[in-house]
């Protein structure tokens, strides 16, 4: 099939991005390039399997920002001291503890996350930044577990923690990390569920739970002797996932801030020491499932006023403890990538993808438009990839139909006045499937997985250059295509039924 994608005239394969554009792999001067828009930040599954948000750039810029290698990275005042993977504070006076070189550029934005621990009493209040004027963040109280906040480096220097407790009491801090932040937010994503990298497109969305991390706070209603174990592993990398111990037969955890909406998807991941049987998500017992030892996603479609994140209520329970992290609830008809929040609701813009091409790339007489794509879900709603002008009058629309788990095309020539529409079932258009259309005078198919599915054999082609680009959605900016994308091809010549099979065979 390498060989076969050497003849295509475009080519675009999950392989690199830039903020408002998605790069195609040929022709390499630009022509070939999606212009791409969402306006929003987003996560995606890396290729390690972490939840991150793509406007994220580097790596942890602080050296053993867990303590593990003691003092190492750090210079600290009298005021401070190191314990077992953590920093002491002991001292009501204050002082302070700062990284051993600058980890800040004067003008960027960063992300920091700590964890505070060990205060049996009061907040610890503290500041971040260089203790003057210059605070990257000013002075604050700091409660018991992780806290995560945005900032913009006024100048560059070292991260420096100055602190006092005004209480008398002590604490500690660990697990500090801080991550550069793109103000970019048309940046692509390359998404690695399943293992395999894809373009992911999605819907608008907000996530409706205003703490999807912090079960702590008080919109998470905790039944009957529930114990929350906070800074524990979590699906992004950090430590900010929840273990939540109960009692089997009467403890939950939920949030029933909101009122009954249409529809509703429900998404939380959870993971156990032991393989066993809880309820989640549910209307409070409703929903069995099997939670093992890896983190896994649970996705539930169902209309209730109560989020359940955790249910140790019902028969067939096996666990009395289990780990969650990033709760979600959208008004939605099926789960889509992970939105955090943290105080309020979030919303993330769609995605589109449009623009590329031109008449030297596309030949309107004669052709075959590849895709190898898989829908976010069968909600019988038209997704569309096309070739086109802008306009009515002539138009290649290869799409998701509103029938269930239909493939279709739509070709129009408004030159020979040709219009027709192909259709054909697939097994299951949430899976991966490669699909093309193939047209020349008098001769039409779409194949599909190795099969030619659907033909035509009249009709005449739009007139040379009119077809001029390609797009992620209708002619018109509608439609567009919210799902996943190995690849889209576009060839200037009508291959052989020899090559269509060995392109479309999965």
């Amino acid at each position: 099939m390498s060989n076969l994608l050497d003849k295509a005239s475009i080519v675009t394969t999950p392989t690199a991005y830039d903020n408002g554009k998605i790069l195609s792999v040929k022709p390499t001067d630009g022509i070939g390039d999606f212009d791409f828009t969402r306006n929003s930040s987003a996560t995606r599954v890396n290729s390690q399997g972490l939840i991150e948000d793509v406007q994220i750039l580097s790596s942890n810029l602080v050296t053993n920002g867990d303590f593990n290698n003691g003092s190492t990275g750090w210079t600290l005042s009298s005021a401070w001291s190191i314990g077992t993977n953590k920093a002491i504070f002991s001292d009501t006076i204050g002082g302070d503890i700062r990284t051993s070189s600058n980890v800040f550029t004067a003008n960027k934005k960063y992300q920091i996350k700590l964890t505070v621990a060990d205060l049996t009493s009061g907040t610890a209040f503290f500041a971040l930044g260089a203790g003057t004027a210059s605070n990257l963040v000013t002075y604050a109280n700091y409660a018991n577990g992780e806290h995560t906040f945005n900032v913009t480096a006024p100048n560059s220097l070292e991260l420096r923690i100055y602190s006092t407790t005004s209480s008398g009491s002590s604490y500690s801090i660990t697990n500090i990390s801080i991550l550069e932040i793109t103000d970019d937010t048309n940046l692509p994503r390359i998404d690695y569920t399943g293992g395999t990298g894809h373009w992911l497109f999605e819907p608008q969305s907000t996530n409706l739970i205003p703490y999807s991390e912090n079960f702590s706070q008080s919109n998470w209603i905790k039944q009957a002797a529930v114990i929350l174990t906070p800074n524990q592993p979590s699906p992004d990398g950090g430590n900010n996932a929840y273990k939540v111990q109960g009692t089997i037969g009467s403890s939950y955890v939920l949030d029933g801030g909101f009122g009954a909406i249409t529809p509703q998807s429900r998404s939380i991941y959870m993971r156990a020491e032991t393989n066993g049987v809880i309820y989640s998500l549910g209307d409070g017992q409703s929903k069995q499932i099997n939670v093992t030892t890896e983190w896994q996603r649970f996705e539930f479609q169902e209309i209730s006023n109560s989020f359940y994140a955790v249910d140790f209520r019902g028969s067939g329970v096996t666990l009395n403890n289990v780990y969650i992290w990033g709760a979600q609830l959208e008004q939605n008809s099926y789960a889509t990538s992970y939105i955090p929040t943290n105080g309020s609701t979030v919303t993330r813009l769609q995605d589109a993808a449009f623009g590329a091409g031109s008449s030297d790339l596309i030949n309107s007489t004669e052709g075959v438009l590849y895709a190898e794509i898989a829908a976010l879900a069968d909600d019988l709603t038209n997704k569309q990839i096309s070739l086109n002008n802008g306009t009515t009058d002539d138009r290649i629309q290869l799409y998701y139909s509103a029938s269930s788990n239909q493939i279709s095309v739509f070709y129009k020539s408004q030159s020979g006045a040709t219009a027709f529409i192909l259709n054909h079932t697939l097994s299951d258009i949430t899976q991966f499937n490669k699909v093309a259309f193939k047209w020349k005078q008098n001769d039409f198919a779409l194949w599909s997985n190795g099969v030619e599915v659907a033909t035509q054999t009249s009709g005449v082609t739009s007139s040379a250059d009119t077809l001029t680009k390609l797009d992620f959605q209708q002619f018109n900016g509608s439609a567009d295509f919210f799902g996943k994308t190995k690849c889209l091809a576009v060839f200037k010549e009508a291959l052989t039924d020899a090559e269509l099979t060995c392109l479309t065979t999965i």
